[in-house]
């Protein structure tokens, strides 16, 4: 099932959330901008914050994949941390 994206969901105290990856495939075109974003191996505890995440990325912009010096389309899968206690990747 997709996840499109969705108004902001009620707060949570910090704590409340489990913290876990969120994983997010999307195609990113040659303009740069997320298309067909989908959620995958979503987990129980994240209280909306999943879709949060999901949202945010939908307005990233990325600079577009090249070949032969031209911009084209191509899958992409985002791994974020989010949650209580949640790290940055090293």
């Amino acid at each position: 099932m997709r996840e499109f994206r969705r108004v902001p969901r009620e707060r949570f105290a910090p704590g409340s959330y489990s913290a876990s990856r969120v994983f997010i495939e999307a195609i990113v075109d040659a303009q740069g901008a997320v298309r067909e974003p989908l959620l995958f191996d979503r987990q129980e505890g994240m209280r909306g914050l999943d879709l949060e995440a999901l949202d945010a990325v939908c307005a990233w912009r990325f600079t577009p994949a090249t070949i032969a010096g031209r911009p084209v389309p191509v899958l992409y899968v985002l791994s974020l941390s989010v949650g209580a206690g949640s790290k940055p990747a090293q």
